[in-house]
């Protein structure tokens, strides 16, 4: 699609007040200093302007026929861009591969990207967690996570809510939100005093990092809550053997070898 200048969205009570933003003389997104600044401070950035309206209609009605060639009303569907490669060559995609390289380095690449869609009148929202909790122990817990709703959300539709980072924040404990599927995880550590709503207008996003607590509302309305998310890595899909894993791992192996030669 056309990378044409985003107009001011009309939906003011869905925006907060934040700086105009800012792109690249390809019309792509690009985050200002002060935002890069606050999303290392807080871990979450709330991003109202991120791509033409009609650019995210486009793309809610190629992902429904996703969901309606298999039968699906709501649920999960994985890797969205595997089915259309067509949704790498949007303003939308290349806009979070550009703020992603500002938040990860240059060598940032696409990990992974999925379709989320809730039930109306669902029961269920997502629960508080961390990213990172699903990981494992030899992550360095730099993968950032673009959430893109494709109509405006808010909090009775099942927006984001995020609190911000900790002081040298830490993974807390997880358990399995459904005591039958381990990989659904939460954590009851979460002080949701200090949550702030993302309430955002299609074409918004927010972004977080994998130790950001995050959860979203139960989407309370008559029609889905649909969203895509797009993960970056600063080695993408290959994220496993970076350089900086390599030597993270290699360094934890070695202390736990240290360790067990004292015990002896």
């Amino acid at each position: 699609m056309k990378n044409t200048p985003l107009e001011p969205c009309a939906t003011d009570s869905l925006l907060p007040s934040v700086v105009s933003p800012q792109f690249d003389k390809y019309g792509h997104r690009i985050l200002t200093m002060g935002e890069v600044t606050r999303f290392r401070k807080e871990g979450y950035l709330h991003v109202p302007t991120l791509t033409q309206p009609s650019e995210i209609a486009w793309i809610g009605n190629l992902i429904d026929q996703f969901y309606a060639h298999r039968g699906l009303a709501h649920g999960v569907i994985d890797q969205p861009t595997k089915l259309a490669s067509a949704l790498q060559s949007t303003c939308v995609y290349q806009s979070c591969l550009k703020v992603a390289r500002q938040l990860l380095g240059r060598m940032a690449m696409y990990g992974n990207d999925r379709a989320l869609y809730k039930e109306a009148y669902g029961n269920l929202g997502s629960p508080w967690h961390q990213d990172a909790s699903f990981h494992g122990r030899y992550s360095l817990h730099d993968s950032i996570v673009f959430w893109i709703p494709l109509h405006d959300v808010q909090t009775e539709n099942g927006c984001m809510q995020y609190i911000p980072l900790e002081r040298n924040q830490v993974v807390l404990p997880h358990r399995p939100f459904f005591p039958k599927d381990p990989s659904s995880l939460m954590t009851d550590h979460a002080e949701e005093f200090k949550a702030v709503n993302c309430p955002l207008p299609a074409g918004g996003a927010t972004i977080h990092g994998a130790l950001t607590l995050h959860c979203a509302h139960v989407n309370t309305v008559a029609s889905r809550r649909r969203v895509w998310t797009l993960t970056f890595r600063p080695w993408g899909r290959w994220n496993c053997i970076a350089p900086s894993r390599v030597f993270h791992v290699a360094r934890l192996i070695a202390g736990k070898m240290m360790s067990s030669a004292r015990r002896r």
